[in-house]
């Protein structure tokens, strides 16, 4: 009888964890790329949901079923709003919530999977795909492009990908290269290739000129590199390499103006009324010189006032309407026509908030809770990193506004979960076994 090559066996023996690298893979590519790697582990997953014998454990109801109910959340909220259509847009995204874990789950409890190699392998993905965009954005210099088409959205174009998305693929990709080729032992060649590759995404991440990641990666990373690194030699080059790299970045003028201007915060105190004769209406003067801060503390102000007022707090607008209250309410003050129309409000809590209400909030706020929880508790350094990133980007982005946020955020999160299942499972059979 022939017997299958070592690595097609492995390859057979172990394609759970091969989808699930796939899918990582794919998250700083194309979303096209993305959704077909997606899909295709979905279908797999179906295929053996029946022969796939589940036990629920605490961690696996929560990081399994809180996307369940969440889509179920939004697609009730979509099925009550009076524009169903634009409902169902969000339903449509809010697939992905189950698909996520299903796909998560079912791989989980059909092969031992390994959390390390699907980070290292998106690790390496996102610094292949930021190593393209400098290349690019180089070539596009001496074409005489001129230093714009290089930054924020330009930057990543040619991937499709929002700028703030691939600045926290590129801040999570060097703590996963950091924990695992710096801080653990490895032979000297592969640390020094795991800097190359960190120097890349951390010139990847100042050229996505993205502030909220960039701030709170400077102060993750220096917490990792100083409480991480054991070696003197390590910790002062790696050091040496973030404090030289965003100090030659704020030297270039597009992204240090980005910086200065964007945080600017000049303007009075601005108070939503719902009195209309008595309403703050922007001039085209004013609305020229918002900056990004004040921009959200403008609609933090209004989507909360006006939520409230409205009495619509329990439930909020509906997914479906929730954009054309948000677009009444920028005409109010005089932030539209032909200037803030069709924005989401910037802060995925207040988003949640103001699109299904309090209770929605308070769930996504216990989802949240539990993962730092069981971070902070099982010792999840890279998962807690992670968390503390996105909770704080939340505050500045609706990253669940669009696919490559949810897959993103979802994904990563329910793999960290299900491995602490594996994790307790194997110890509690140790101690039956010592």
């Amino acid at each position: 009888m022939n017997r299958l090559p070592a690595k097609q066996s492995f390859f057979l023996r172990n394609w759970p964890q091969t989808m699930l690298c796939i899918i990582a893979a794919a998250i700083p590519l194309t979303i096209s790329l993305g959704n077909i790697s997606l899909i295709a582990g979905f279908l797999l997953a179906l295929g053996m949901i029946l022969k796939t014998r589940i036990k629920l454990t605490r961690d696996i109801w929560v990081a399994f079923f809180f996307p369940i109910v969440f889509f179920t959340w939004i697609a009730v909220s979509a099925l009550l709003s009076k524009d169903l259509l634009a409902g169902l847009k969000q339903v449509d995204k809010a697939l992905l919530y189950p698909i996520i874990a299903i796909v998560v789950l079912i791989y989980h409890k059909k092969s031992r999977i390994s959390l390390k190699k699907v980070l290292i392998i998106f690790a390496i993905l996102t610094c292949l795909a930021d190593l393209v965009y400098l290349v690019l954005g180089v070539n596009s210099i001496l074409s005489g492009s001129g230093y714009n088409e290089i930054f924020f959205h330009g930057f990543t174009e040619i991937f499709g990908q929002h700028a703030v998305y691939a600045a926290l693929y590129s801040a999570f990709s060097i703590f996963i290269l950091t924990k695992y080729f710096i801080i653990e032992k490895v032979k000297s060649s592969i640390r020094i290739g795991a800097l190359v590759a960190v120097l890349i995404l951390i010139l990847g991440l100042v050229f996505t000129a993205s502030k909220a990641v960039i701030v709170i990666f400077s102060l993750l990373y220096l917490f990792q590199i100083l409480f991480g690194i054991k070696q003197r030699v390590w910790r002062i080059s790696i050091l040496g390499i973030l404090i030289g790299t965003l100090f030659a970045m704020s030297r270039v003028p597009e992204i240090s103006d980005r910086f200065s201007e964007g945080l600017e915060f000049n303007m009075k105190p601005f108070k939503p009324t719902n009195d209309l004769a008595n309403a703050k209406v922007f001039s085209n003067k004013e609305k020229e010189g918002i900056s990004d801060l004040e921009l959200r503390y403008i609609m933090l102000k209004m989507g909360l006032f006006h939520v409230m007022d409205d009495q619509a707090y329990w439930f909020g607008y509906g997914v479906g309407d929730v954009q054309h209250y948000m677009d009444y309410y920028y005409m109010y003050y005089g932030l539209a026509p032909r200037w803030f129309e069709g924005y989401n409000l910037h802060n995925q809590y207040l988003q949640i908030f103001v699109s299904m209400g309090v209770l929605a909030l308070l769930t996504f706020f216990y989802y949240l809770s539990y993962s730092l929880v069981k971070a902070i508790r099982l010792g999840g350094t890279l998962h807690l990193l992670f968390l503390l990133s996105v909770i704080f980007v939340f505050i500045f982005e609706c990253l669940l506004s669009r696919n490559k946020g949810i897959v993103f955020f979802f994904f990563f999160n329910t793999m960290f979960l299900f491995n602490y299942s594996t994790i307790e499972n194997r110890d509690l059979r140790n101690k039956r076994n010592p």
